[in-house]
């Protein structure tokens, strides 16, 4: 184990006789107690469409397109890292076939030949998942017109094969394939507004964290997808503010982040937002494995980010899985591009993210790991937990790689950034966490986290 490793483990040793010993029976999907809709407000309106979520009914998000004329069919493929049979690399998935299947078995090995053409990380196809930026599930498809097979790379060479959209369905498949607007991930309800376009509705409640405190704030946004495929997003509006028990802190935030995770206090809320905080990590280490590059940093600094961010997609895949099992859907993260000034700016925003927010989000995590009451959710913990002691353990070589790069006044300004995110946290971790997710997400109370803070304390300032 390294010496970070070693001193979260002593850390963690001090807190642990906050778990409770008597755990609740979870309630399993379909058992009576289960939240259904994980604390998101939704107006119901006159027209609905059932709910499709990008995490893990792409294939149904697909289906609910229909051809053009002159279309024969559409077979949908993703890129996903990782799956390949020696388990790294990538490998091709069959997502779904869009109208009638192929007759024989001469057909579908020719359209599976001109899948393969497609490189394996092609710049120029769609993404599936919570951001243009996750670099799993990249996708692409092969189109059939009069027998011959050909690659669609891109939304717009797809959208012509498509027949104008024609439901509500069609509508939020389109938005959601798109990575656009009122999605199932803000529990969005769909009413068509007029012969020229469907408009997507959603209400949804993100917690957000200032200085007086945690507040769940609920918001209306509505999009419209007009006949042709072009979508337009409208303005949102804020429809209340009410006190929260605390927003989720975890992990390592990109320096533009514009989404804010759900949250109510409860299991269900709290998965969705644990898995939006992942999907923040992905943008993240995309963000600096950039700038890393673009700085001249060590090549062993680079391939570590770039490992932590492939970590962090299936992190955010567990955490989105764990939350739709419960009824809620994840925010999906989003983050405006951003260049880092100097290596003291990016030096800075590693202190604050990396080396205590990061830092203390693997402490949690492995607090999770030994007292969540969830069998299953547990599992995944220990798991997740392994992962982000790697990556808190990154943060830490990238600030001394950058504190060698760096004047004694950059150095200072670097501990005096990790002073004031220990006491920004210190502040956050305040509130207490309800019951359910103490006993059943193994969140620490209150009183075990600030100890888990003073613990950790003089690890980052060391």
């Amino acid at each position: 184990m390294s010496t970070l490793s070693n001193a979260l483990a002593a850390i963690l040793v001090s807190s642990l006789a906050a778990c409770s010993g008597t755990v609740s029976a979870v309630p399993r999907d379909g058992d009576a107690g289960t939240t259904g809709d994980g604390g998101i407000i939704v107006t119901p309106l006159p027209e609905r469409v059932e709910c499709l979520s990008p995490y893990s009914q792409m294939p149904a998000l697909y289906a609910a397109l229909t051809l053009a004329p002159g279309v024969d069919r559409i077979t949908f493929y993703a890129v996903e890292q990782g799956r390949s049979a020696d388990g790294g690399g990538a490998a091709l998935l069959k997502r779904q076939v869009l109208g009638a299947p192929c007759g024989d078995a001469n057909c579908v090995a020719a359209i599976d030949d001109v899948a393969s053409t497609l490189s394996p990380d092609p710049s120029a196809s769609w993404r599936e998942g919570q951001n243009s930026m996750l670099l799993a599930n990249q996708a692409f498809a092969v189109v059939t017109k009069a027998g011959v097979h050909s690659l669609v790379r891109t939304l717009a060479e797809l959208l012509p094969l498509i027949a104008p959209i024609s439901s509500l369905k069609e509508a939020q498949a389109w938005a959601t394939i798109n990575n656009q607007g009122a999605t199932c991930e803000s529990g969005a309800n769909a009413s068509e507004s007029n012969a020229d376009y469907f408009e997507l509705r959603a209400v949804f409640t993100t917690c957000e964290q200032k200085a007086g405190g945690a507040m769940d704030v609920t918001t209306e946004t509505i999009i419209r997808v007009y006949r042709d495929g072009r979508i337009e997003p409208q303005a949102s509006r804020e429809l209340s503010r009410t006190p929260a028990q605390g927003c989720a802190v975890a992990g390592r935030n990109p320096a533009a982040l514009e989404s804010q995770p759900s949250g109510n206090g409860s299991l269900p809320a709290y998965l969705a937002s644990m898995a939006h905080l992942e999907g923040a990590a992905v943008l993240a280490f995309a963000e600096l494995a950039c700038e890393l590059e673009r700085f001249g940093a060590p090549v062993s600094l680079l391939e570590r980010a770039r490992k932590a961010q492939a970590d962090e997609v299936r992190h955010a895949a567990i955490m989105g899985a764990h939350a739709e099992r419960r009824g809620a859907r994840p925010v999906a993260a989003r983050a405006l591009p951003h260049a880092y000034g100097s290596l003291l700016d990016l030096a800075l925003h590693n202190a604050e993210e990396g080396c205590v927010r990061e830092t203390y989000g693997a402490l949690v995590a492995l607090h999770q790991a030994a007292c969540a009451g969830d069998d299953g959710l547990r599992a995944d913990l220990a798991s997740i937990a392994d992962d982000e002691v790697s990556h808190a353990e990154w943060s830490k070589d990238l600030d001394t790689w950058l504190g060698t790069q760096l004047d004694e006044a950059g150095r200072a300004q670097v501990r005096a950034a990790k002073v004031r995110a220990l006491a920004t946290l210190e502040a956050q971790i305040a509130e207490e966490p309800s019951p359910e997710l103490t006993r059943l997400a193994g969140l620490p109370t209150a009183a075990a986290a600030a100890q888990l803070l003073r613990g950790l304390r003089p690890v980052v300032l060391a």
